[in-house]
């Protein structure tokens, strides 16, 4: 089954050129004809990409998705890599024949998500107590707020 992927980037960001270099110059795209390769401009393909970002939830290029049958596979800048070469090994990893997604019912995705929201809210207030803590050294030692941030 024919795996598409789309990479969205932007034209003045140097890990997407970077990305996009890697992938044309692997033989993912070259030997595979079972891979095609699509790049995205997100200022000139504004509406698909507002589309990846409102299933996603991610604002951040590049993004590869990955797309075969029913699956779609997204691969985001800091949510799932840091560099362009672990962007690369992940795109290697969702195109092997072997990959496979993981199809989350309705039910699974709801705790999920009131689990993630209640660890959130945790980080938060655990944030928040920092801070308090700060401000209380640095009343304690009489530095001034500015120097504190």
């Amino acid at each position: 089954m024919k795996k598409i992927i789309r990479l969205f980037k932007d034209k003045n960001c140097w890990e997407c050129s970077q990305v996009k270099d890697m992938i044309e110059n692997s033989d993912i795209v070259a030997l595979d004809e079972d891979v095609e390769f699509i790049t995205r401009d997100i200022e000139e393909d504004k509406e698909e990409w507002e589309l990846v970002m409102d299933r996603t939830g991610v604002y951040y290029v590049p993004h590869m998705e990955v797309t075969w049958g029913s699956q779609e596979v997204h691969i985001s800048q800091l949510r799932d890599f840091n560099t362009p070469q672990q962007a690369f090994e992940k795109l290697e990893e969702v195109l092997k024949k072997q990959y496979v997604t993981t199809n989350f019912s309705q039910h699974e995705i709801r705790e999920k998500l009131k689990s993630l929201s209640f660890m959130q809210g945790i980080l938060f207030e655990n944030m928040n107590k920092v801070n308090e803590n700060l401000t209380i050294i640095a009343d304690y030692v009489n530095m001034s707020k500015g120097k504190l941030k």
